[in-house]
């Protein structure tokens, strides 16, 4: 999985490598303001044991060496494996910095909770 943030204009992201994220456990703190002490993002080393960074690592830690690069218009990550079971979810959470109090919720990344599985297929002929 890659993912892809759009920033808004007027400088939302800093043209700088700073950039980080973290894919933590879905809970309601992680809904509130970016300024609430209690948000659920600002907690420090709350990445999911879940979201595992190519090449692999302490997924505790790994987040912490992953820039989204230095556009200012919009930050990629590198690949990271999501191990969810269907219908299972983690929250993204962005800083600017590594600053904890400047954590925040930018979304939710969801599992599929249904696949389509064909049990037999039809012939061709020739």
């Amino acid at each position: 999985f890659v993912l892809r943030l759009q920033c808004p204009p007027g400088g939302a992201c800093a043209e700088d490598e700073e950039s980080r994220i973290k894919y933590i456990e879905p809970d309601p703190s992680n809904d509130r303001p970016s300024w609430d002490a209690r948000s659920g993002c600002r907690t420090p080393g709350a990445a999911s044991q879940k979201a595992l960074w190519e090449p692999a690592g302490d997924p505790a830690t790994a987040w912490t060496l992953r820039s989204g690069g230095a556009r200012a218009d919009y930050k990629v990550w590198p690949p990271v494996q999501l191990h969810l079971p269907p219908g299972g979810a983690l929250d993204v959470c962005f800083s600017g910095t590594s600053a904890p109090e400047r954590w925040f919720k930018v979304g939710t990344v969801r599992a599929a909770d249904a696949f389509a599985l064909a049990s037999g297929t039809a012939g061709h002929a020739v």
